[in-house]
């Protein structure tokens, strides 16, 4: 998937690069899950570095989880 802000701020080199995807319940990327609603979002740094951000929407629950990778 492709989003227009994080595309200009690879362009202007504030970020190396970002993905951005659907995840089902298994963790899955690009699948979409028919129990709920996931996304992931990893940034990468000119650094190497990347932090990675899975949202999740289960019903009436909404929990957002933050990993950060070395």
């Amino acid at each position: 998937m492709r989003n227009e802000y994080l595309d200009e701020l690879v362009s202007s080199g504030t970020l190396h690069s970002y993905y951005y995807c659907n995840i089902d319940e298994n963790l899955n990327e690009d699948k979409v899950s028919q129990y709920r609603n996931a996304e992931r979002l990893i940034l990468r740094f000119h650094d190497g570095k990347k932090l990675k951000l899975d949202t999740t929407c289960t019903g009436i629950n909404e929990n957002t989880k933050i990993l950060i990778f070395p």
